[in-house]
């Protein structure tokens, strides 16, 4: 049986003199699983959430990621389908 995976990266321009934040998580269907990844290092979901809210990024704000014009789209889809939707929007040009 297949195992149902995603991958994400956030990343978020820094002021200057500062490292740029970038985030990467791995997420694991079968299990409902994270891993985080900040630096290098493994880090709980907490911990990310932290240091995404230290550089004012809004991941419980899902809209903030999207094109106004896919939100609507988004709001009716399934979970699984949203996985593939959002991995696509990196490509789309705006």
């Amino acid at each position: 049986m297949a195992q149902m995976m995603g991958a994400l990266r956030l990343c978020s321009k820094s002021p200057c003199g500062k490292p740029n934040l970038i985030i990467h998580r791995k997420i694991v269907a079968k299990n409902n699983t994270s891993l985080f990844v900040h630096n290098g290092k493994n880090r709980t979901g907490r911990e990310a959430s932290s240091r995404m809210a230290e550089s004012g990024v809004q991941v419980g704000n899902f809209c903030s990621f999207l094109r106004q014009e896919k939100v609507s789209e988004f709001a009716m889809i399934s979970s699984q389908q949203l996985l593939v939707e959002t991995q696509k929007l990196p490509a789309t040009p705006i």
